[in-house]
């Protein structure tokens, strides 16, 4: 069934650190990223700091603004 959003916590990474590096990566500030998903700066920033985690809908956002690659179910 379509992508499935991978949390590589247990790679040492957690999803903000994931946010922040692909972020950077993309050179799209934590401005640009919340004017897209419509949400607070502070916000961007919380789920950077680990403070609050995004909901499904938003990681899943987040992943494809950022293209961040996903975990793809191979059957067969």
């Amino acid at each position: 069934m379509g992508d499935n959003i991978t949390i590589p916590e247990s790679f040492g990474v957690s999803v903000g650190d994931l946010i922040r590096m692909f972020r950077k990566k993309n050179n799209i500030t934590q401005a640009d990223l919340a004017k897209v998903l419509n949400l607070s700066v502070s916000t961007i920033a919380n789920y950077e700091s680990g403070k609050t985690v995004p909901d499904i809908y938003t990681l899943k956002q987040i992943y494809a603004i950022l293209n961040i690659p996903t975990k793809q179910s191979s059957n067969g």
